[in-house]
Protein backbone atom coordinates (compact mmCIF):
# COMPACT_ATOMS: atom_id res chain seq x y z
CA UNK A 1 0.00 0.00 0.00
CA UNK A 2 2.92 2.71 1.37
CA UNK A 3 4.69 1.46 -1.99
CA UNK A 4 1.35 2.40 -3.94
CA UNK A 5 1.10 5.08 -3.12
CA UNK A 6 4.88 6.65 -3.13
CA UNK A 7 4.41 5.30 -6.65
CA UNK A 8 1.70 7.81 -7.36
CA UNK A 9 3.60 10.22 -6.02
CA UNK A 10 7.05 10.16 -7.77
CA UNK A 11 5.09 8.90 -11.17
CA UNK A 12 3.02 12.62 -10.85
CA UNK A 13 5.80 14.60 -9.79
CA UNK A 14 8.11 13.50 -12.91
CA UNK A 15 4.79 14.00 -15.07
CA UNK A 16 4.33 17.46 -13.65
CA UNK A 17 8.37 18.54 -13.60
CA UNK A 18 8.43 17.45 -17.51
CA UNK A 19 5.47 18.87 -18.74
CA UNK A 20 6.30 22.16 -16.64
CA UNK A 21 10.07 22.30 -18.35
CA UNK A 22 8.61 21.70 -21.78
CA UNK A 23 5.90 24.62 -21.69
CA UNK A 24 8.54 26.97 -19.83
CA UNK A 25 10.78 26.14 -23.07
CA UNK A 26 8.03 26.90 -25.17
CA UNK A 27 7.11 30.11 -23.31
CA UNK A 28 3.71 28.83 -21.99
CA UNK A 29 1.67 30.14 -19.03
CA UNK A 30 2.42 26.95 -16.21
CA UNK A 31 -1.43 26.52 -15.37
CA UNK A 32 -1.78 25.37 -18.95
CA UNK A 33 1.04 22.96 -17.67
CA UNK A 34 -0.77 21.70 -14.46
CA UNK A 35 -3.83 20.71 -16.51
CA UNK A 36 -2.40 18.98 -18.72
CA UNK A 37 -0.49 16.92 -16.19
CA UNK A 38 -3.54 16.29 -14.85
CA UNK A 39 -5.45 15.67 -18.00
CA UNK A 40 -2.59 12.65 -18.66
CA UNK A 41 -2.60 11.35 -15.36
CA UNK A 42 -6.22 10.77 -15.15
CA UNK A 43 -8.04 7.82 -15.98
CA UNK A 44 -9.39 8.55 -19.10
CA UNK A 45 -5.38 8.48 -20.48
CA UNK A 46 -2.20 7.00 -17.97
CA UNK A 47 -4.51 6.46 -15.30
CA UNK A 48 -1.94 7.25 -12.57
CA UNK A 49 -4.39 8.42 -10.48
CA UNK A 50 -7.69 6.76 -10.70
CA UNK A 51 -10.23 8.95 -8.63
CA UNK A 52 -9.53 12.61 -8.31
CA UNK A 53 -11.17 12.55 -4.79
CA UNK A 54 -7.52 11.90 -3.33
CA UNK A 55 -6.59 15.14 -3.97
CA UNK A 56 -9.90 17.47 -4.11
CA UNK A 57 -9.42 18.40 -0.53
CA UNK A 58 -5.89 19.84 -0.94
CA UNK A 59 -7.52 21.43 -4.22
CA UNK A 60 -10.32 23.69 -2.02
CA UNK A 61 -7.21 25.01 0.07
CA UNK A 62 -5.23 25.92 -3.71
CA UNK A 63 -9.05 27.86 -4.17
CA UNK A 64 -8.45 29.68 -0.96
CA UNK A 65 -5.19 30.37 -1.50
CA UNK A 66 -5.41 31.73 -4.50
CA UNK A 67 -8.30 33.96 -3.54
CA UNK A 68 -6.16 35.30 -0.79
CA UNK A 69 -3.21 36.30 -2.99
CA UNK A 70 -6.01 38.05 -5.54
CA UNK A 71 -7.51 40.03 -2.53
CA UNK A 72 -3.52 40.86 -1.45
CA UNK A 73 -3.04 42.51 -4.86
CA UNK A 74 -6.44 43.94 -5.04
CA UNK A 75 -5.51 47.85 -4.81
CA UNK A 76 -7.89 50.27 -3.69
CA UNK A 77 -5.86 53.47 -4.36
CA UNK A 78 -5.46 51.39 -8.04
CA UNK A 79 -9.33 51.46 -8.00
CA UNK A 80 -9.69 54.82 -6.76
CA UNK A 81 -7.38 56.00 -9.56
CA UNK A 82 -9.21 54.27 -12.47
CA UNK A 83 -12.61 54.89 -10.90
CA UNK A 84 -13.88 55.98 -14.22
CA UNK A 85 -12.59 53.05 -16.19
CA UNK A 86 -13.55 50.48 -13.44
CA UNK A 87 -16.93 51.72 -12.61
CA UNK A 88 -17.77 52.75 -16.18
CA UNK A 89 -16.84 50.48 -18.48
CA UNK A 90 -16.23 47.51 -16.41
CA UNK A 91 -19.46 47.29 -15.11
CA UNK A 92 -20.54 47.71 -19.03
CA UNK A 93 -18.33 45.12 -20.55
CA UNK A 94 -19.15 42.85 -17.98
CA UNK A 95 -22.96 43.19 -17.89
CA UNK A 96 -23.46 43.43 -21.37
CA UNK A 97 -21.47 40.00 -22.18
CA UNK A 98 -22.98 38.16 -19.46
CA UNK A 99 -26.67 38.96 -20.61
CA UNK A 100 -25.47 38.36 -24.45
CA UNK A 101 -24.01 34.63 -23.36
CA UNK A 102 -26.85 34.08 -20.40
CA UNK A 103 -29.57 34.83 -23.53
CA UNK A 104 -27.68 32.57 -26.01
CA UNK A 105 -27.16 29.77 -24.03
CA UNK A 106 -30.76 29.79 -22.91
CA UNK A 107 -32.25 29.80 -26.83
CA UNK A 108 -29.77 27.62 -28.33
CA UNK A 109 -28.15 25.27 -25.32
CA UNK A 110 -31.79 24.88 -23.75
CA UNK A 111 -30.21 25.45 -20.42
CA UNK A 112 -32.22 27.02 -17.30
CA UNK A 113 -31.96 30.61 -16.23
CA UNK A 114 -29.17 29.75 -13.09
CA UNK A 115 -26.79 27.87 -15.57
CA UNK A 116 -26.96 30.38 -18.46
CA UNK A 117 -26.43 32.98 -16.02
CA UNK A 118 -23.40 31.32 -14.45
CA UNK A 119 -22.01 30.77 -17.68
CA UNK A 120 -22.44 34.06 -18.70
CA UNK A 121 -20.93 35.38 -15.48
CA UNK A 122 -17.86 32.64 -16.16
CA UNK A 123 -17.88 33.98 -20.23
CA UNK A 124 -17.18 37.37 -18.68
CA UNK A 125 -13.92 37.24 -16.75
CA UNK A 126 -11.02 37.96 -17.84
CA UNK A 127 -7.38 37.10 -16.10
CA UNK A 128 -5.93 41.01 -14.07
CA UNK A 129 -2.20 38.32 -13.75
CA UNK A 130 -2.20 37.02 -17.26
CA UNK A 131 -3.51 40.51 -18.80
CA UNK A 132 -1.49 42.90 -16.82
CA UNK A 133 2.05 41.00 -16.31
CA UNK A 134 1.93 40.29 -20.60
CA UNK A 135 1.18 44.16 -20.91
CA UNK A 136 3.67 45.30 -18.80
CA UNK A 137 6.25 42.47 -20.63
CA UNK A 138 5.77 44.18 -23.80
CA UNK A 139 5.76 47.85 -22.49
CA UNK A 140 2.09 48.61 -23.07
CA UNK A 141 0.44 48.52 -19.65
CA UNK A 142 0.66 52.67 -19.47
CA UNK A 143 -0.29 52.99 -23.00
CA UNK A 144 -4.49 53.80 -23.51
CA UNK A 145 -5.23 50.37 -23.85
CA UNK A 146 -3.56 48.93 -21.39
CA UNK A 147 -4.74 51.43 -18.78
CA UNK A 148 -8.57 50.68 -20.31
CA UNK A 149 -7.58 46.89 -20.09
CA UNK A 150 -6.47 46.63 -16.39
CA UNK A 151 -9.65 48.58 -15.56
CA UNK A 152 -12.18 46.23 -16.73
CA UNK A 153 -9.97 43.44 -15.15
CA UNK A 154 -10.05 45.38 -12.16
CA UNK A 155 -13.80 45.32 -12.10
CA UNK A 156 -14.05 41.60 -12.93
CA UNK A 157 -11.97 40.31 -10.02
CA UNK A 158 -14.48 42.20 -7.80
CA UNK A 159 -17.70 40.67 -10.23
CA UNK A 160 -16.39 37.53 -9.51
CA UNK A 161 -16.97 37.80 -6.04
CA UNK A 162 -20.46 38.34 -6.54
CA UNK A 163 -20.96 35.60 -8.84
CA UNK A 164 -19.32 32.98 -6.38
CA UNK A 165 -21.52 34.43 -3.63
CA UNK A 166 -24.71 34.00 -5.79
CA UNK A 167 -24.51 29.89 -6.01
CA UNK A 168 -26.19 29.02 -3.21
CA UNK A 169 -29.08 31.19 -4.71
CA UNK A 170 -28.85 29.63 -7.97
CA UNK A 171 -28.64 26.23 -6.80
CA UNK A 172 -32.63 26.63 -5.70
CA UNK A 173 -33.88 28.62 -8.43
CA UNK A 174 -36.24 26.88 -10.90
CA UNK A 175 -36.99 29.53 -12.82
CA UNK A 176 -35.93 33.34 -14.26
CA UNK A 177 -38.89 35.17 -12.06
CA UNK A 178 -37.55 33.30 -9.00
CA UNK A 179 -34.08 33.43 -9.72
CA UNK A 180 -34.34 37.78 -9.95
CA UNK A 181 -35.95 38.09 -6.86
CA UNK A 182 -33.42 35.85 -5.03
CA UNK A 183 -30.49 37.15 -6.67
CA UNK A 184 -31.78 40.76 -5.28
CA UNK A 185 -32.75 39.53 -1.44
CA UNK A 186 -29.30 37.89 -1.28
CA UNK A 187 -27.21 40.49 -2.61
CA UNK A 188 -28.23 43.12 -0.41
CA UNK A 189 -27.13 40.43 2.84
CA UNK A 190 -23.84 39.41 0.55
CA UNK A 191 -22.84 43.68 0.26
CA UNK A 192 -24.36 44.37 4.28
CA UNK A 193 -21.82 40.88 5.39
CA UNK A 194 -19.02 42.50 3.36
CA UNK A 195 -18.83 45.66 4.48
CA UNK A 196 -19.11 44.61 8.23
CA UNK A 197 -16.34 42.08 7.71
CA UNK A 198 -14.35 44.39 5.68
CA UNK A 199 -14.57 47.86 8.14
CA UNK A 200 -14.47 45.56 11.24
CA UNK A 201 -11.76 43.84 10.38
CA UNK A 202 -9.30 46.38 9.25
CA UNK A 203 -8.55 48.09 12.31
CA UNK A 204 -8.54 44.39 14.01
CA UNK A 205 -5.76 42.88 11.50
CA UNK A 206 -3.59 45.82 11.53
CA UNK A 207 -3.31 45.83 15.26
CA UNK A 208 -3.15 41.98 15.51
CA UNK A 209 -0.23 41.95 12.42
CA UNK A 210 1.55 44.57 14.48
CA UNK A 211 1.57 42.35 17.35
CA UNK A 212 2.82 39.67 15.98
CA UNK A 213 5.23 41.37 14.19
CA UNK A 214 7.30 42.55 17.09
CA UNK A 215 7.59 39.58 18.60
CA UNK A 216 10.24 38.78 15.63
CA UNK A 217 9.06 35.41 15.06
CA UNK A 218 9.16 34.32 11.32
CA UNK A 219 7.22 31.13 12.20
CA UNK A 220 4.27 32.10 14.44
CA UNK A 221 3.64 35.33 11.60
CA UNK A 222 3.37 32.76 8.95
CA UNK A 223 0.66 30.34 11.64
CA UNK A 224 -1.56 33.83 12.27
CA UNK A 225 -1.69 34.13 8.72
CA UNK A 226 -2.80 30.72 7.92
CA UNK A 227 -4.73 31.66 10.64
CA UNK A 228 -6.52 34.58 9.51
CA UNK A 229 -7.01 33.14 6.11
CA UNK A 230 -8.46 30.34 7.67
CA UNK A 231 -10.83 32.08 9.92
CA UNK A 232 -12.09 34.07 6.94
CA UNK A 233 -13.61 31.37 5.52
CA UNK A 234 -14.74 29.71 8.55
CA UNK A 235 -16.78 33.40 9.20
CA UNK A 236 -18.11 33.23 5.84
CA UNK A 237 -19.60 29.94 5.83
CA UNK A 238 -20.96 31.16 9.05
CA UNK A 239 -23.30 33.19 6.76
CA UNK A 240 -24.07 30.70 4.20
CA UNK A 241 -21.88 32.22 2.24
CA UNK A 242 -18.59 30.84 0.02
CA UNK A 243 -15.98 30.74 1.90
CA UNK A 244 -13.82 32.33 -0.82
CA UNK A 245 -15.77 35.48 0.01
CA UNK A 246 -13.96 36.21 2.98
CA UNK A 247 -10.44 34.81 2.43
CA UNK A 248 -10.52 37.58 -0.74
CA UNK A 249 -11.42 40.22 1.82
CA UNK A 250 -8.58 38.95 4.45
CA UNK A 251 -6.30 39.70 1.55
CA UNK A 252 -7.60 42.59 0.76
CA UNK A 253 -7.39 43.96 4.67
CA UNK A 254 -3.92 42.95 4.55
CA UNK A 255 -2.94 44.16 1.52
CA UNK A 256 -3.70 47.84 2.82
CA UNK A 257 -1.38 47.17 5.61
CA UNK A 258 2.60 47.40 5.54
CA UNK A 259 2.91 43.67 5.86
CA UNK A 260 1.40 42.93 2.54
CA UNK A 261 4.94 42.36 1.12
CA UNK A 262 5.50 40.23 3.98
CA UNK A 263 2.96 38.05 3.58
CA UNK A 264 2.71 37.71 -0.07
CA UNK A 265 6.66 36.46 0.74
CA UNK A 266 5.97 33.65 3.31
CA UNK A 267 2.38 32.85 1.13
CA UNK A 268 4.11 32.37 -2.12
CA UNK A 269 5.06 28.93 -1.64
CA UNK A 270 1.76 27.41 -0.16
CA UNK A 271 0.00 29.58 -3.11
CA UNK A 272 1.85 28.05 -5.69
CA UNK A 273 1.75 24.42 -4.58
CA UNK A 274 -1.62 24.36 -3.88
CA UNK A 275 -3.11 26.18 -7.19
CA UNK A 276 -0.78 23.41 -9.17
CA UNK A 277 -2.77 20.76 -7.37
CA UNK A 278 -5.73 22.55 -7.96
CA UNK A 279 -5.38 22.61 -11.42
CA UNK A 280 -4.02 19.40 -11.66
CA UNK A 281 -7.29 17.99 -10.09
CA UNK A 282 -9.51 20.17 -12.80
CA UNK A 283 -7.50 18.46 -15.10
CA UNK A 284 -8.66 15.22 -13.84
CA UNK A 285 -12.26 16.56 -13.79
CA UNK A 286 -11.96 16.85 -17.73
CA UNK A 287 -13.39 13.46 -19.84
CA UNK A 288 -10.80 12.80 -22.63
CA UNK A 289 -13.59 10.93 -24.35
CA UNK A 290 -15.92 13.86 -24.89
CA UNK A 291 -13.64 16.00 -26.92
CA UNK A 292 -13.55 13.99 -30.42
CA UNK A 293 -17.33 13.35 -30.16
CA UNK A 294 -17.72 17.04 -29.59
CA UNK A 295 -15.21 18.98 -31.18
CA UNK A 296 -17.39 20.97 -33.39
CA UNK A 297 -19.40 21.77 -30.41
CA UNK A 298 -16.16 23.14 -28.39
CA UNK A 299 -14.54 24.78 -31.70
CA UNK A 300 -18.09 26.56 -32.29
CA UNK A 301 -18.32 27.79 -28.48
CA UNK A 302 -14.60 28.75 -28.59
CA UNK A 303 -15.55 30.99 -31.54
CA UNK A 304 -18.52 32.33 -30.30
CA UNK A 305 -17.45 33.29 -27.11
CA UNK A 306 -14.30 34.87 -28.19
CA UNK A 307 -16.44 36.70 -31.11
CA UNK A 308 -19.38 38.00 -28.01
CA UNK A 309 -16.12 39.07 -25.93
CA UNK A 310 -14.38 41.18 -28.78
CA UNK A 311 -17.57 42.51 -30.05
CA UNK A 312 -19.17 43.66 -27.47
CA UNK A 313 -15.67 45.25 -25.42
CA UNK A 314 -14.60 46.84 -28.66
CA UNK A 315 -17.74 48.67 -29.23
CA UNK A 316 -18.12 49.76 -25.63
CA UNK A 317 -14.38 50.73 -25.20
CA UNK A 318 -14.59 52.32 -28.71
CA UNK A 319 -18.01 54.22 -27.78
CA UNK A 320 -15.61 55.60 -24.77
CA UNK A 321 -12.65 55.67 -26.08
CA UNK A 322 -14.06 57.41 -29.01
CA UNK A 323 -11.39 55.60 -30.96
CA UNK A 324 -12.31 52.29 -32.69
CA UNK A 325 -8.33 50.97 -33.09
CA UNK A 326 -7.86 51.47 -29.46
CA UNK A 327 -11.37 49.54 -28.52
CA UNK A 328 -10.54 46.63 -30.82
CA UNK A 329 -6.96 46.08 -29.18
CA UNK A 330 -8.46 46.37 -25.99
CA UNK A 331 -11.43 44.14 -27.15
CA UNK A 332 -8.09 41.31 -27.89
CA UNK A 333 -6.33 41.62 -25.12
CA UNK A 334 -9.70 41.03 -23.51
CA UNK A 335 -10.71 38.22 -25.09
CA UNK A 336 -9.93 35.31 -23.24
CA UNK A 337 -11.62 33.73 -20.15
CA UNK A 338 -9.47 32.94 -16.50
CA UNK A 339 -8.85 30.51 -13.93
CA UNK A 340 -12.26 32.41 -12.35
CA UNK A 341 -13.89 31.10 -15.04
CA UNK A 342 -12.86 28.04 -14.53
CA UNK A 343 -13.48 28.03 -10.90
CA UNK A 344 -17.25 29.09 -11.40
CA UNK A 345 -18.15 26.20 -13.65
CA UNK A 346 -16.46 23.43 -11.55
CA UNK A 347 -18.59 24.89 -8.57
CA UNK A 348 -21.40 25.01 -11.06
CA UNK A 349 -21.54 21.41 -11.69
CA UNK A 350 -20.46 20.22 -8.10
CA UNK A 351 -23.60 22.09 -7.07
CA UNK A 352 -25.81 20.70 -10.08
CA UNK A 353 -26.49 24.10 -11.35
CA UNK A 354 -24.82 22.96 -14.58
CA UNK A 355 -24.63 19.76 -16.40
CA UNK A 356 -21.74 17.71 -15.62
CA UNK A 357 -21.06 16.56 -19.78
CA UNK A 358 -21.83 20.00 -21.07
CA UNK A 359 -19.42 21.49 -17.29
CA UNK A 360 -16.94 19.08 -19.17
CA UNK A 361 -17.23 20.48 -22.66
CA UNK A 362 -17.12 24.31 -21.05
CA UNK A 363 -13.94 23.68 -19.13
CA UNK A 364 -12.34 21.96 -22.33
CA UNK A 365 -13.54 25.05 -23.92
CA UNK A 366 -12.41 28.01 -21.86
CA UNK A 367 -8.75 25.81 -21.35
CA UNK A 368 -8.25 26.56 -25.49
CA UNK A 369 -9.11 30.33 -24.89
CA UNK A 370 -6.23 30.13 -22.25
CA UNK A 371 -4.18 28.62 -24.34
CA UNK A 372 -4.87 31.35 -27.21
CA UNK A 373 -4.78 34.24 -24.83
CA UNK A 374 -0.98 34.66 -24.89
CA UNK A 375 -1.05 35.05 -28.61
CA UNK A 376 -3.84 37.10 -28.96
CA UNK A 377 -2.11 39.68 -26.51
CA UNK A 378 0.81 39.10 -27.52
CA UNK A 379 -0.16 40.12 -31.31
CA UNK A 380 -2.64 42.62 -30.32
CA UNK A 381 -0.79 45.66 -32.50
CA UNK A 382 -0.58 44.05 -35.58
CA UNK A 383 -4.10 41.86 -35.57
CA UNK A 384 -5.55 45.05 -35.29
CA UNK A 385 -3.58 46.89 -37.45
CA UNK A 386 -4.60 44.14 -39.98
CA UNK A 387 -8.62 44.53 -39.25
CA UNK A 388 -7.86 48.55 -39.96
CA UNK A 389 -6.18 47.75 -43.49
CA UNK A 390 -9.20 45.45 -44.38
CA UNK A 391 -11.75 47.98 -43.56
CA UNK A 392 -9.40 50.66 -45.19
CA UNK A 393 -9.29 52.74 -42.32
CA UNK A 394 -6.11 55.00 -41.33
CA UNK A 395 -4.03 53.41 -38.22
CA UNK A 396 -2.45 56.52 -37.43
CA UNK A 397 -5.46 57.94 -36.88
CA UNK A 398 -7.13 55.27 -34.82
CA UNK A 399 -4.39 53.62 -32.85
CA UNK A 400 -3.04 56.45 -30.38
CA UNK A 401 1.03 56.16 -29.76
CA UNK A 402 1.43 56.37 -25.88
CA UNK A 403 3.72 54.12 -25.63
CA UNK A 404 7.01 54.25 -22.57
CA UNK A 405 10.01 56.55 -24.08
CA UNK A 406 11.91 54.53 -25.82
CA UNK A 407 15.16 53.71 -23.50
CA UNK A 408 17.67 52.86 -26.50
CA UNK A 409 19.21 56.60 -26.50
CA UNK A 410 19.09 57.12 -23.15
CA UNK A 411 22.66 57.99 -21.41
CA UNK A 412 24.59 58.97 -17.65
CA UNK A 413 21.04 58.10 -16.40
CA UNK A 414 20.63 56.36 -12.77
CA UNK A 415 19.19 52.82 -12.59
CA UNK A 416 17.20 51.94 -9.32
CA UNK A 417 16.65 48.20 -8.86
CA UNK A 418 13.82 48.34 -6.68
CA UNK A 419 11.60 51.54 -6.17
CA UNK A 420 10.78 51.12 -2.43
CA UNK A 421 11.43 53.89 0.24
CA UNK A 422 15.34 53.77 -0.43
CA UNK A 423 14.65 54.20 -4.13
CA UNK A 424 12.07 57.06 -3.27
CA UNK A 425 14.91 58.53 -1.27
CA UNK A 426 17.30 58.11 -3.59
CA UNK A 427 15.03 59.87 -6.37
CA UNK A 428 14.37 62.80 -3.75
CA UNK A 429 18.00 62.99 -3.28
CA UNK A 430 18.53 63.53 -6.87
CA UNK A 431 15.45 65.43 -7.77
CA UNK A 432 17.10 68.70 -8.52
CA UNK A 433 19.83 67.41 -10.69
CA UNK A 434 18.29 66.71 -13.79
CA UNK A 435 19.87 63.50 -13.94
CA UNK A 436 17.69 60.79 -15.78
CA UNK A 437 15.83 57.98 -13.13
CA UNK A 438 14.94 54.58 -13.90
CA UNK A 439 13.16 52.23 -12.05
CA UNK A 440 12.87 48.44 -12.21
CA UNK A 441 10.76 46.53 -9.99
CA UNK A 442 8.98 43.49 -10.13
CA UNK A 443 5.95 44.96 -7.64
CA UNK A 444 3.47 46.79 -10.25
CA UNK A 445 2.52 49.12 -7.36
CA UNK A 446 6.23 50.19 -7.11
CA UNK A 447 6.27 50.41 -11.13
CA UNK A 448 3.44 53.12 -10.67
CA UNK A 449 4.52 54.94 -8.15
CA UNK A 450 8.00 55.49 -9.76
CA UNK A 451 6.12 56.23 -13.22
CA UNK A 452 3.65 58.99 -10.94
CA UNK A 453 6.81 60.75 -9.16
CA UNK A 454 8.39 61.22 -12.66
CA UNK A 455 11.05 58.25 -13.08
CA UNK A 456 11.03 56.06 -16.27
CA UNK A 457 9.36 53.22 -14.73
CA UNK A 458 9.94 49.28 -15.92
CA UNK A 459 8.32 46.15 -14.56
CA UNK A 460 10.55 43.74 -14.46
CA UNK A 461 13.15 40.96 -12.85
CA UNK A 462 16.61 43.12 -12.96
CA UNK A 463 18.50 39.63 -12.52
CA UNK A 464 17.24 39.32 -15.94
CA UNK A 465 19.70 40.70 -18.49
CA UNK A 466 17.00 41.34 -21.40
CA UNK A 467 15.15 43.70 -18.73
CA UNK A 468 18.53 45.49 -17.87
CA UNK A 469 19.37 46.01 -21.30
CA UNK A 470 15.64 47.20 -21.77
CA UNK A 471 17.06 49.98 -19.53
CA UNK A 472 20.28 50.60 -21.34
CA UNK A 473 22.36 49.82 -18.53
CA UNK A 474 25.96 49.64 -20.87
CA UNK A 475 25.38 53.97 -21.29
CA UNK A 476 24.22 53.71 -16.97
CA UNK A 477 25.79 56.17 -14.95
CA UNK A 478 25.45 54.50 -12.06
CA UNK A 479 23.69 51.59 -10.62
CA UNK A 480 21.14 51.42 -7.16
CA UNK A 481 20.54 47.96 -5.75
CA UNK A 482 17.85 48.61 -2.70
CA UNK A 483 16.10 45.39 -2.70
CA UNK A 484 15.37 43.69 0.72
CA UNK A 485 16.16 40.13 0.20
CA UNK A 486 19.71 39.58 0.82
CA UNK A 487 20.40 36.09 -1.51
CA UNK A 488 18.13 38.03 -4.36
CA UNK A 489 20.53 41.23 -4.06
CA UNK A 490 24.40 38.88 -4.00
CA UNK A 491 22.48 36.90 -7.39
CA UNK A 492 21.37 40.36 -9.02
CA UNK A 493 24.85 42.04 -8.08
CA UNK A 494 26.89 38.88 -9.11
CA UNK A 495 24.74 39.10 -13.03
CA UNK A 496 25.30 42.61 -12.92
CA UNK A 497 28.86 42.88 -12.53
CA UNK A 498 29.78 39.97 -14.98
CA UNK A 499 27.70 41.49 -17.56
CA UNK A 500 28.86 45.28 -16.41
CA UNK A 501 32.11 45.12 -15.12
CA UNK A 502 33.09 48.88 -15.14
CA UNK A 503 29.63 50.13 -14.52
CA UNK A 504 29.56 51.74 -10.57
CA UNK A 505 26.91 49.73 -8.19
CA UNK A 506 25.98 50.57 -4.98
CA UNK A 507 23.90 48.26 -2.82
CA UNK A 508 21.59 48.91 0.29
CA UNK A 509 21.55 46.11 3.02
CA UNK A 510 20.08 45.37 6.29
CA UNK A 511 23.08 43.73 8.29
CA UNK A 512 26.47 45.13 8.25
CA UNK A 513 27.90 41.60 8.23
CA UNK A 514 27.10 41.57 4.45
CA UNK A 515 28.88 44.34 3.66
CA UNK A 516 32.52 42.72 2.85
CA UNK A 517 30.92 39.94 0.92
CA UNK A 518 29.10 42.40 -1.24
CA UNK A 519 32.55 44.20 -2.09
CA UNK A 520 34.22 41.25 -2.71
CA UNK A 521 31.66 40.58 -5.21
CA UNK A 522 31.96 43.45 -6.93
CA UNK A 523 29.98 46.30 -5.62
CA UNK A 524 31.20 49.51 -5.73
CA UNK A 525 29.81 50.67 -2.37
CA UNK A 526 27.48 49.06 0.14
CA UNK A 527 25.48 50.77 2.82
CA UNK A 528 23.43 49.31 5.78
CA UNK A 529 19.97 50.10 6.73
CA UNK A 530 18.95 53.44 8.28
CA UNK A 531 19.39 57.05 8.74
CA UNK A 532 23.35 56.51 7.26
CA UNK A 533 22.25 55.00 4.27
CA UNK A 534 20.16 57.88 2.84
CA UNK A 535 23.17 60.54 3.89
CA UNK A 536 26.11 58.17 2.93
CA UNK A 537 24.51 57.85 -0.13
CA UNK A 538 23.78 61.01 -1.01
CA UNK A 539 28.08 61.37 -0.13
CA UNK A 540 28.17 58.35 -2.46
CA UNK A 541 26.39 60.07 -5.11
CA UNK A 542 28.16 63.22 -4.78
CA UNK A 543 31.17 61.74 -5.38
CA UNK A 544 30.26 59.06 -8.29
CA UNK A 545 28.36 61.55 -10.27
CA UNK A 546 30.40 64.82 -9.76
CA UNK A 547 27.65 66.40 -8.41
CA UNK A 548 28.61 69.93 -6.68
CA UNK A 549 27.88 69.68 -2.82
CA UNK A 550 26.01 72.82 -2.68
CA UNK A 551 22.88 71.30 -5.51
CA UNK A 552 22.14 68.72 -2.59
CA UNK A 553 22.89 70.02 0.65
CA UNK A 554 18.68 70.76 0.82
CA UNK A 555 18.44 67.15 -0.16
CA UNK A 556 19.75 65.76 3.08
CA UNK A 557 17.42 67.85 5.30
CA UNK A 558 14.50 66.20 3.13
CA UNK A 559 16.45 62.52 3.99
CA UNK A 560 16.21 63.55 7.87
CA UNK A 561 12.26 64.54 7.74
CA UNK A 562 11.07 61.33 5.58
CA UNK A 563 13.16 58.81 8.33
CA UNK A 564 11.06 60.58 11.19
CA UNK A 565 7.82 60.07 9.68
Amino acid sequence: MQFDVLNHIVLVLLLVTGILVVFAKLGLPSVLGYLTAGILAGPDALGILSSREEMETLSDIGIILMMFMIGLDFSWSRLRRNLKMVIGIGSLCTAAITAITMLAFMKMGDLSASASFLIGGAVAMSSTAVVSKQLMDQREFYDSHGKIAFGITLFQDFAAIVFLSLIPVLTHSENTQDMIRDLAATFGTVFAVLVGIYLGGRRMERALMRFIGSLKSNEIFVLTTLLTIMGAAWVSSLFNLPSMIGVFLAGMIIGETEFRHKVEDDMRPFHDIMIGIFFIVMGLTLKLPLIIPHFPLIMGLLTGIVLIKLILTTLIVSIYDRNFGNGLRVGLVLSNCDEFSLILVILGIKEKIIDPVFGNILLITFILSLMFSTLLILYNKSMTFFFLSLLGIDKKLTVPVDEMDDLKDLSNHIILCGFGETGKNIRKILNMTGIPIVAIDTDPQNVENAAALGCRALYGDATNLKTLKSANTGNARALFITFDNYAHTMKMLHKIRSEYPLLPIIVRVHQVSHIEDLLMLGATAVFSDGLGISLSMRQEIMRALKIPEGLLQDEEEIIRESFKT
